[in-house]
């Protein structure tokens, strides 16, 4: 059993990680784009938006490959966790207020359509963020 959740372990580690590099990069790549997105929301207006239009990618991509590396993984699993809460909050709103938006987690390749797939894939990316901080907590009693 231990090896399956060490398998377990590696490969959610490697798909959330990746994740977050690939959305980061693919929002970096067009930051108006993705300013766009972020204001169809209406939780916030042009300037917060260009700040986290410009900002939250890069954000996003060292919060990927500290995870995937290991450097201060810790934290950046906490981190990726609070991003991916705000992220279903504000996809759970958009959809109570009847407001049909495009997630923009991946750009043009995204292939989720609409809030409920969206916020399901979130909470998926959630439990495996859960599971990444559970593991490393008992790996890390286990060694003391």
């Amino acid at each position: 059993m231990e090896g399956f959740k060490l398998a377990l372990y590696w490969i959610f580690r490697v798909l959330l990680a990746g994740f977050f590099i690939l959305a980061g990069v693919l929002k970096a790549l067009d930051p108006a784009v993705f300013q766009h997105e972020i204001v169809s929301y209406q939780l916030v207006g042009y300037p917060l938006a260009f700040i986290a239009a410009y900002y939250l990618p890069y954000i996003e991509i060292m919060l990927g490959l500290g995870v995937l590396f290991g450097i201060q993984k810790k934290i950046g699993l906490r981190l990726m966790l609070v991003l991916l809460s705000t992220f279903v909050v504000a996809l759970a709103w958009t959809w109570s207020q009847g407001i049909d938006i495009r997630c923009g987690c991946l750009g043009s390749i995204d292939f989720v359509d609409g809030q409920p797939a969206a916020i399901l894939r979130d909470l998926i990316l959630m439990v495996m963020a859960l599971y990444l901080v559970r593991f490393s907590f008992l790996k890390e009693k286990e060694a003391k």
